[in-house]
Parts: C-alpha cells; structure tokens; sequence
C-alpha cells in the first residue's frame, strides 16, 4: 500500500507505526511537510520517503492508496480539497477535520462531488497518543474514576 502524508505533526507521527504494524505492506514513500524534523520517525520504520515543501507538487508526482493529512486543522480544508480532486481512493484525516461552519458547508459540497463518503477516514488520533494510553492505563488499573472529558 503506497501512502503519502501531508502534515508529519505528532499526532501523526504517533499513528504511524500502529499503520505499520496493522499493514505489513504499507510504504511510505512521500510526505510535505515544511520541516523535516519527524522524518527520523519514518526511517525508524524502513522508510525513505521523499519529502516536499508543498503538498500539490507531493500529489501531482505519486500515485497513492492512502493519503493521511495531519497537517494543522487550519489547512485541512485544503488539504482535503485537494485529496478528494486528486485519484487516491482512500485519504484518512485526523479530527477536527474543519474548523468553521463556513469550511463544513464547503468540505460537504466536495464530499457529495468527489465520492469523499466513499473514501475519507476520519481519525481520533489523540486516542492513541502515548498521553491518553497513559490515562486509559491507569483508569485501568485504578488510579482514576470514570473519565468523562478531556481538553
């Protein structure tokens, strides 16, 4: 499974080895991300990806399975757009995946255009972050009630 990245933030560079674990055969072979400082994650797990500074030149040069957008929430919007124009049959965003009744209405119009029901994943990556594992292990073992929110 071939899989770019956009947006190497640390919630996504915890989710990826989980990827990997999952999907034996996932290859990460491109990420754009304007720093390069979590690619050390990616050769952790055999990967040599290439990177770019800008995503459309990333999805424009790859033909991708999955495309993960991890980018900051204020670009999901575009980074979403320009996902659901491109021919990747699966993109997985992490939450929120817009920040804005305005970029909701637009995100809608691109979903019911582009099959994006069909093929975006909506993740809560935060879930699986080494904080919240923490939490849910000692809730687990008794050090804390019931957990009913967290900010």
């Amino acid at each position: 499974m071939m899989i770019g990245i956009i947006g190497m933030g640390d919630r996504v560079a915890s989710l990826l080895p989980r990827i990997k674990d999952a999907c034996a055969d996932a290859e990460f072979i491109a990420v754009a991300d304007p720093s390069s400082a979590r690619m050390s994650v990616l050769k952790a797990l055999g990967a040599n990806p290439v990177r770019y500074d800008d995503a459309r030149d990333m999805v424009s040069a790859h033909q991708f399975d999955l495309l993960i957008v991890g980018s900051p929430n204020y670009f999901h919007l575009d980074h979403l757009q320009l996902a659901l124009q491109s021919d990747v049959p699966f993109i997985f965003a992490e939450k929120p995946l817009v920040i804005s009744v305005e970029d909701s209405l637009e995100l809608a119009r691109l979903i019911a255009a582009r099959d994006g029901q069909k093929r975006i994943i909506v993740g809560m990556v935060l879930r699986y972050s080494p904080l919240f594992r923490a939490l849910r292990q000692a809730q687990a073992d008794g050090h804390l009630g019931e957990i009913m929110s967290v900010e």
